[in-house]
């Protein structure tokens, strides 16, 4: 289960590998394919993982690109991604650059 935080279009809970795969497909398609993601560390143990990074998209239809801080917050069992959250610098302007 991917929990996305915000008031767009793309927020809200993605259960199961399709929905997840939907979420990114549909930030990729919204962003032209301009969507990056830049990894600038990652806390790990067998229960839990914590990666801090940076991703960046433009839009046509948007004049102000983004770029955001991003801490994503995973829950692991079994060795597989149970749970995880994302938790962005600023919401608002995460909400502005991808609602509708």
């Amino acid at each position: 289960m991917l929990h996305v935080p915000g008031r767009s279009t793309n927020t809200g809970d993605h259960a199961g590998r399709e929905a997840v795969v939907g979420f990114v497909v549909k930030a990729a398609t919204l962003s032209q394919g301009t969507l990056k993601l830049h990894v600038h560390r990652v806390l790990a143990d067998d229960e839990a993982a914590v990666a801090l990074a940076t991703y960046t998209a433009t839009r046509p239809d948007r004049e102000v690109p983004l770029e955001n801080n991003l801490a994503h917050v995973i829950t692991m069992r079994d060795g597989r991604i149970a749970e995880s959250w994302l938790h962005s610098r600023d919401q608002y302007e995460v909400d502005a650059f991808w609602g509708e």
